[in-house]
C-alpha cells in the first residue's frame, strides 16, 4: 500500500492535476466529467476552467509528489448569500479502495467546518456506486434520479 498525504494544491500545481487527469482511462473521464473528456478538453479544464481563487483543490500526493487522488471544492452561487461548497472527486485506477477518497472528503468537511460553509453537495451519475458509498459514509444524504445521484449536507 503506498503512503501519501493530503495536501491543498495551488496553482502551481496544475501540472500535476493535468496529469492526474491524463491518467484517467475513458470510462473514469465519463464517470468524473459526467461526459467524454478527450485530452484537449482535460487540458481545458486543468488550465482554464478549474479555479484555485473560488474554491479549494485537495491532492493525494504519494511518497515520489505524484498525485494520485483530488478533490475539488468549487463555491456555487447560492441564494441568500450562504456560503455552499460543490465536491467532485478522482482517484487514480490503482489507488482505489484504499481510503484515498475519505481522507479527501475528510479534508472538504474540514475545510466547511472552518470557513463557514452552509452546504456541501456532490452529483454523480446514477450507477457510481463508490462515489454515493463515500457520500453515505460522509453523512450527506443522496437523492437518486433517473441519471444522476445527488448529496447535501448542511452544516450549522
Amino acid at each position: 500500500m503506498p503512503s501519501y498525504t493530503i495536501q491543498e494544491l495551488r496553482s502551481e500545481d496544475r501540472i500535476c492535476v493535468f496529469n492526474h487527469l491524463l491518467r484517467l482511462d475513458k470510462a473514469d473521464r465519463y464517470t468524473r466529467f459526467c461526459s467524454a473528456a478527450n485530452d484537449a478538453f482535460i487540458h481545458m479544464y486543468a488550465y482554464q476552467k478549474l479555479d484555485f481563487k473560488n474554491g479549494k483543490v485537495f491532492g493525494a500526493v504519494d511518497e515520489n509528489g505524484r498525485v494520485i487522488g483530488i478533490a475539488m471544492a468549487c463555491h456555487v452561487e447560492s441564494p441568500g448569500g450562504h456560503t455552499e461548497i460543490e465536491a467532485a472527486f478522482s482517484i487514480d485506477k490503482e489507488n482505489r479502495g484504499q481510503g484515498v477518497a475519505q481522507q479527501l472528503m475528510d479534508a472538504i468537511v474540514l475545510y466547511c467546518n472552518n470557513h463557514g460553509v452552509t452546504r456541501l453537495c456532490m452529483e454523480c451519475l446514477r450507477y457510481n456506486q463508490k462515489m454515493r458509498a463515500l457520500a453515505v459514509r460522509s453523512g450527506l444524504e443522496i437523492t437518486v434520479s433517473a441519471q444522476e445521484a445527488y448529496a447535501e449536507t448542511r452544516f450549522a
